[in-house]
């Protein structure tokens, strides 16, 4: 089995999500659970509904900025899913990798090309 087969069968079991923002650049959102889920000011949190991000942040910009903490709780009663940005973005470029995931959509499914 190639190793791009082995990623997109170990991504797909464990539900990462692969997501493209509007700058075309792709993210892989990992899955929290949203029982005990904790946001951290280190890591770049996403929270999907559907096909859409309804917010991207960090505890910071839950803390610190009143609109995307109101963002925030309107997505969290929604029913959304919890995703973690894989890897974890440098400080100065989350707002910016922030802005590009809600204004993304879903990678389409994968097509896995056999390398053997």
């Amino acid at each position: 089995m190639s190793l791009a087969r082995q990623i997109a069968s170990n991504d797909a079991d464990n539900g990462t999500l692969l997501w493209v923002g509007q700058s075309g650049r792709h993210y892989r959102l990992l899955p929290e659970g949203t029982d005990g889920f904790q946001l951290r000011d280190s890591h770049v949190h996403v929270l999907v509904a559907g096909e859409r991000a309804l917010w991207a942040g960090s505890e910071r910009d839950v803390v610190s900025d009143p609109q995307s903490r109101s963002h925030f709780r309107k997505a969290m009663s929604a029913g959304v899913s919890v995703y973690r940005l894989e890897p974890t973005p440098d400080e100065d470029q989350r707002s910016i990798i922030a802005w590009d995931i809600v204004h993304g959509s879903p990678a389409g499914p994968l097509r896995l090309v056999d390398t053997d």
